[in-house]
């Protein structure tokens, strides 16, 4: 899967299709390749607690339903797979 630059931390959305980078302040398209400053955004799909068969979250209490690509930035329980 190609990286892009919604895929970025350091991507700001504008718009639906488009977003500056907070680092260079350029303006692109969110679906263009990622530069070589690409630093992954935390998502379900990479955390250590998140059971892709079932699309559970199992760090919570209640196995909340999430999605892979769902953005893990702000989540407490985060912990990339190793």
């Amino acid at each position: 899967m190609e990286k892009t630059h919604r895929a970025c931390r350091n991507f700001a959305p504008v718009d639906t299709t488009c977003g500056i980078c907070v680092l260079t302040g350029e303006r692109f398209g969110a679906d263009e390749s990622a530069c070589r400053k690409m630093t992954p955004l935390p998502r379900c799909a990479s955390c250590a607690n998140f059971s892709g068969e079932q699309s559970v979250c199992q760090a919570s209490k209640t196995g909340f339903m999430a999605f892979a690509d769902m953005s893990a930035l702000n989540c407490p329980d985060y912990s990339a797979k190793k």
